[in-house]
């Protein structure tokens, strides 16, 4: 009897974690969390401050900037965590596929003080090309 409810517990977080990575908030907007979507996908966000000695009127591209860059780092990261036994050239390859395949999802300029950005790379069979080092 303990192993059917073992057994049964097991199937119910399998089946309940596919949904990990969309949260509703309180208005009932989806919120994506950043990670592998599927196998082809990868979302992550990111919010950007600007610069503290950047004028007023540039103070928006330093923060987007900011925000890109982080969003890049992000994904950089996740990637090389699939990926062993990398040398210079292969984590170079990543970084330019990262730069052409960003996807900007979402942006929004915040109250004059930061930008976020949702971001996403999306390519068919990506995590396995990716583990293959075939980017």
């Amino acid at each position: 009897m303990k192993y059917y409810i073992l057994l049964i517990f097991s199937i119910f977080f399998i089946s309940c974690k596919n949904t990990e990575n969309i949260k509703i908030d309180e208005n009932n907007n989806i919120a994506l969390q950043s990670g592998w979507i599927s196998e082809d996908k990868y979302i992550t966000s990111a919010i950007g401050y600007p610069s503290s000695n950047i004028k007023n009127t540039n103070q928006k591209e330093s923060a987007y900037n900011a925000a890109i860059a982080l969003v890049k780092i992000k994904i950089e990261t996740a990637f090389l965590k699939e990926v062993k036994n990398l040398d210079d050239k292969k984590q170079k390859n990543i970084k330019e596929f990262i730069n052409s395949h960003l996807k900007i999802l979402e942006e929004n300029y915040i109250d004059n003080r930061y930008y976020k950005i949702v971001a996403y790379i999306e390519q068919k069979n990506l995590l396995f090309n990716l583990k293959n080092n075939n980017l």
